[in-house]
């Protein structure tokens, strides 16, 4: 809770520093000017160099910090918010992260008394991920929204509903950082889950695409395969960035990238054949091996495991040894940010996943015997006495 509380003074802090110098929001700018192409009536220009140009006259003499990488639908779902001055959407785009990051982080194990979440909840929101996440204008509250409900669900049961909010949220925000969660899902034969989600997908991507201009989904298509060649690829956390980050934009980096990324991705499917053991504990790994599968992954994606994070703290089983990483993973998060320097180590962020996720295997697995080492112990106390 004081770790928690002290990290979230400092970040507002910087937000408020950040804000009087426009750098509040400055990765939402590009998503407020493709819903400004869309509210004008020329959807066609939201993935070209209209839209750059664009950026000039809502900021003027600030560059815009990247291309518009979200499907068309975000455009549209944004587009009202343009008839605000950039300045105003900008801040209420970060308080709606706010509500849906802690929102997800509640629904996600729904049932646990408040109380039991609030100090777990304090030190994952003052993480560097969630700050990043919130004063740049990111999408992954979103996501983990999606990500939130799908689990939640699924548990309960109720696979369409599960796989319509992974498809339609995730596929609204960032379906990149879902790949590894897609080949556990299909291990498993979760058919119903995996075509629902397939059905949500399609309907915030294709249909927004079709309906606002015929050439839309290949210029998204286009801009998502441009982001992972990006000449500045070492500053990605996932394993292809960490590859670039040694090697730089060489063909090894490109190739030793993929093979990691496909091993990730069997260590997910290897996952969906698992039964038993700790179910928490399992899904986390999964979606830390998720994040990492994915070539475009930066440092305030990271916030897709707060909601998982936050339930194991609640556990209370390692919680020690869980904050000594939290703490790990926020310094090697703001070491990252920013940085695309060469050489090893790289990027500090990628190897704390991979322990990470290693870690919460390991757990996953080790739960049986402790549960039937207790059931062991209690029986032969109950033989003794």
């Amino acid at each position: 809770m004081v770790i928690g509380a002290a990290l979230i003074a400092v970040y507002l802090v910087v937000g408020v520093e950040l804000g009087r110098s426009t750098s509040l929001g400055i990765d939402f700018l590009p998503t407020y000017s493709a819903g400004m192409a869309v509210a004008n009536g020329h959807p066609a220009e939201m993935y070209h160099r209209a839209g750059g140009l664009r950026h000039a006259t809502i900021l003027p003499g600030h560059a815009p910090s990247q291309a518009f990488l979200n499907p068309p639908g975000a455009a549209l779902v944004v587009a009202p918010l343009t008839r605000l001055p950039f300045a105003f959407a900008s801040v209420l785009w970060a308080l709606l992260q706010v509500v849906l990051l802690v929102a997800g982080s509640i629904l996600f194990r729904g049932g646990r008394p408040r109380r039991d979440l609030v100090a777990p909840a304090v030190l994952c929101l003052g993480g560097a991920w969630c700050f990043l996440d919130v004063v740049l204008g990111q999408w992954d509250g979103v996501t983990l929204l999606g990500v939130a409900l799908c689990w939640r669900w699924r548990a309960q049961d109720r696979a369409v509903a599960a796989g319509l909010a992974l498809g339609m949220l995730g596929g609204l925000a960032k379906p990149h950082l879902l790949v590894g969660m897609a080949v556990y899902l299909l291990v498993r034969r979760e058919l119903r889950l995996v075509v629902a989600a397939a059905a949500g997908a399609l309907a915030v991507i294709v249909v927004p695409a079709l309906l606002l201009s015929p050439h839309l989904l290949m210029d998204f298509v286009h801009s998502m395969g441009s982001s992972g060649i990006d000449p500045l690829s070492q500053r990605f956390v996932s394993l292809s960035g960490l590859m670039y980050s040694w090697f730089g934009n060489s063909s090894l980096a490109r190739v030793a990238g993929l093979l990691l990324s496909g091993a990730a991705a069997v260590a997910a499917g290897w996952l969906g054949t698992r039964h038993g053991g700790d179910p928490l504990r399992r899904e986390a790994a999964l979606v830390t091996l998720s994040l990492l599968i994915t070539p475009h992954l930066l440092g305030y994606d990271v916030v897709l495991l707060l909601p998982f994070l936050i339930a194991v703290l609640v556990d209370g089983r390692q919680r020690t040894m869980l904050v000594a990483g939290l703490v790990l993973l926020n310094a090697a998060t703001w070491l990252d940010t920013g940085t695309a320097s060469l050489f090893p180590p790289g990027r500090l962020t990628t190897p704390i996943l991979c322990v990470l996720a290693g870690w919460w295997i390991w757990e996953s697995r080790r739960s049986v015997a402790a549960v039937a080492a207790d059931e062991d112990r209690a029986a032969g106390l109950v033989l003794v006495a």
